[in-house]
Formats: C-alpha cells, structure tokens, sequence
C-alpha cells in the first residue's frame, strides 16, 4: 500500500542540521508503513549524499541527488517522486515533535482541496550544540525542553499575527516550505513550483499565492508545529538573491496589484494592515488599528546576521 504522507525535504550543505532533522521523523506516533521521506540533496558539498547512503532508520527514507538547481527543483523532483496522497514541506534544519505529521494527516481527513498552514518556531544557532545532544540522545524531554530556547521571528511569526489580527485573505503570504500540506493531485494540477526562483526567495509565496488564487481554503494549524534551528546567514548573500527573486517575481505579474503589494509590503513600504486593506479593496484608515505591524527586512536580515555573528 502507498505511503498516506510523503515528506518533502531538499536539501543543501546543512548535513548536521539534516541529521537532527531526519531523527525527529523517526520518532513521529504513526506507524511508519504511512508516511515515507524524500530528500533531495541539491549539489551539496559538505559529505550530504554520503551521509544519506549510510542512512539506516524504522522509516521509508529514500533520497535522491541533484546539481545545485535551487530548492524549487528540488521540491518539484521531490513531488514527481512522491508515492503519497498527502505532502508535508519542511526544510533540512526544522525538528518536528512526533505529533507532526499526525496532525497534519487529521487537518486533512474531511477531504476536499485545503492548503494546511503550521507553525514555526525560531531557535538560534548558538544552541545547536545543546539542541543536538537532547534530540541524538533520545532525550523522553527533548521537546518539552525546546520551548525554552524559542525566539521571536517576524518574519516566521507572521501567520500568528494574520490570524489574531483576522487578516485571513493574506494567508497566501505565509505560505512555506518550512511547514505545510497540499495534496500531491492538487500541486500537481496548479504546476508545482516556479523553477526560475533560486534560493532565498519567495518561490513557496509565489504557490501559495497561485493556490489562493485558484480558490484553494487555507487553514491553519497551530498544533502543526516545528522548530527551526537557524543557521548562520550571508547577509550580502541573502540580499542579492531576494533581490533577484522579487525581481522575477514582478515580471511573471506585472499587471497584478496584489503582487505588487506584497512586494512593496514585504520591503518595508507599508504596515501588514495597510497591504490587507488594498488587498480587499478598502481604504486604510490607521486609527481603526492599533499596534500597527510593519516588517523590515533589511533590519531583520540585519538582526538576523548580528544574532549569528556573520
């Protein structure tokens, strides 16, 4: 019998942050014949390809390799390879508590097409050490322990605060490869992944936006959780490639306002609240809202960096 939920995860020189990641899906409470793990490692040069040939788990891992063509190839191998009616994207340094894929299987059980959103938790890279040793010694406590290194994140906090501040029509900004669902039929039907983006940038906005689009509900899932153990960041690196990939972005639509402010939103241009009224065809008037939420990317990217000492 196929698999219920294939995994997606490419991959790309995080071969330590990977090894975390692939012993939480070992420890998920479903039996392992309904859930199978795809790993696309995409060129990486740090030992990932060996590392996944080695691999011995209680899973159905399998794992394919590619130059490094970014992770919306990777992603779209990934999906053609899949063998499940269900598809959960995580990236290769999140750790997922071993309700995960359980509920996301239950976020889907009614039927009908939906887009499942979860949540995720940023924790920074200077506790990978401690991180590593909680999960790789099997710790019973590991992830009621990893709260406590949780910070904020505003750009990974985003879908929490579109949907205190009911926002919802906005919910295709959050869409990612970090953390959520699709049935395979319906990303295939709607053409999977735009391959022109490349690395850091809005290639899994850009689905969820054509998701949206299409009439696709979104629903999210606080109880989808996962943690992201951050990596450190090339900050000159980061702003190159969104540069590009927003670039590209504009082009595919350049007729259609939402693209247009989502991109100018998203650099900083005006608050969450003022991009939801020009998405609904509304005035903005700023003393209808209070604690008005603006994200600056420059000054995250900034943080970020400063954060990981790059």
């Amino acid at each position: 019998m196929n698999p219920l939920i294939s995994v997606i995860i490419p991959t790309y020189n995080k071969v330590g942050h990977l090894e975390l990641t692939l012993s939480c899906l070992g420890k998920q409470d479903l039996p392992s014949e309904v859930y199978e793990v795809i790993v696309i490692n995409d060129g990486s040069t740090d030992g990932t390809e060996d590392f996944l040939r080695r691999q011995k788990v209680d899973y159905n891992l399998r794992s394919f390799h590619q130059p490094n063509y970014g992770q919306a190839i990777a992603r779209n191998f990934g999906l053609r390879q899949a063998n499940g009616e269900l598809v959960v994207f995580i990236d290769d340094d999140l750790l997922t508590p071993p309700h995960f894929l359980r509920v996301h299987g239950e976020a889907h059980k009614k039927g009908g097409k939906k887009v499942v959103l979860g949540r995720i938790h940023r924790i920074n890279y200077f506790d990978f050490t401690k991180i590593k040793r909680l999960i790789l010694n099997d710790e019973k406590d590991a992830f009621v322990e990893l709260p406590n290194f949780v910070e904020q994140d505003l750009y990974l906090d985003m879908v929490e605060i579109i949907y205190k501040k009911k926002l919802s029509s906005l919910v295709w900004i959050c869409f990612t490869g970090g953390n959520s669902s699709v049935k395979r039929d319906l990303l295939l039907e709607v053409g999977g992944f735009d391959s022109n983006f490349y690395r850091w940038g809005p290639e899994d906005i850009e689905l969820g936006f054509r998701l949206h689009s299409a009439g696709v509900p979104f629903e999210y899932s606080p109880d989808a959780y996962n943690y992201h153990l951050d990596v450190v960041k090339d900050r000159n690196q980061m702003l190159r490639e969104t540069a590009r990939n927003l670039r590209h972005l504009r082009k595919k639509y350049p007729d259609d306002e939402r693209i247009r402010d989502y991109i100018d939103f998203t650099s900083g241009g005006f608050s969450l609240e003022e991009f939801y009224c020009r998405h609904e065809g509304m005035p903005f008037k700023p003393d209808d809202y209070t604690d008005l939420f603006r994200f600056r990317p420059f000054d995250y990217i900034n943080l970020k960096s400063e954060v990981n000492n790059d």
